[in-house]
């Protein structure tokens, strides 16, 4: 059984405010049998210092991890976690109120998805993805809810660049209005191994808890462990 780390590093712009830099993204995937085991991501801002820290792990519901997400400049979080007891979700997060934190729970659907679910979704069923759309149920834990959502292989218009390209979108109109955003691109290398670009909503909320739309370009994985 062999098991290795990866480092990836990623820069989020704003594509509200022309392209302007918004945080450096650190992922750490730890990977076993080629199957993504737990990414802790670490976002830093301008100066370097930790802003955002999330922690997903994948290997009770590999599409749909476990996650554990804090926002040290406004001490909010958020945890989404599936209990086999009850076979639902359980999403607990203080985003109304820092010091309330409150608890849904959604029934589990066996096509439930969530933002990092979705990529190692995307890397285990990859050559049946870029044939056809496929549909989920699409968890956002700051809503405390889930929604369809449809996930489609998109062409690359840019040929020199070696990346195979998904789109996927929120089917409710409601939540794409809101967000403002019609559809988000995924980027993967042409292996299907690791995440190249995204452009969409961020994970992180801006200084006044709005929603940004960013571009991610990531650089190619490094291992830093194997054992």
């Amino acid at each position: 059984k062999k098991t290795q780390s990866f480092k990836i590093v990623g820069t989020a712009l704003n594509l509200a405010k022309d392209k302007q830099f918004f945080y450096t993204e650190e992922d750490i995937v730890q990977i076993k049998d080629n199957h993504i085991q737990k990414i802790d991501a670490s976002y830093k801002d301008k100066d370097a210092k930790l802003i955002v820290e999330m922690h997903s792990v994948f290997t009770t519901k590999p599409y749909l991890p476990e996650i554990n997400f804090k926002d040290h400049r406004k001490g909010i979080e958020f945890k989404m976690i599936y209990l086999e007891s009850e076979n639902v979700v359980s999403i607990s997060q203080n985003f109304s109120d820092q010091k309330v934190v409150k608890t849904k729970k959604i029934p589990f659907v066996e096509n439930m998805t969530n933002s990092m679910g979705l990529i190692n979704y995307i890397r285990e069923n990859f050559s049946g993805a870029k044939q056809k759309n496929n549909t989920f149920r699409y968890v956002i834990p700051a809503l405390g809810d889930d929604y369809g959502m449809i996930l489609a292989p998109r062409e690359n218009p840019d040929h020199s660049e070696a990346v195979v390209r998904f789109a996927f979108r929120i089917q409710s109109f409601f939540i794409r209005n809101l967000s403002g955003v019609h559809e988000s691109i995924i980027k993967f290398d042409e292996g299907g191994s690791f995440i190249k670009g995204f452009q969409g909503i961020s994970n992180v909320l801006d200084e006044t808890s709005h929603a940004v739309e960013v571009q991610i370009d990531y650089s190619a994985p490094v291992i830093i462990k194997t054992k």
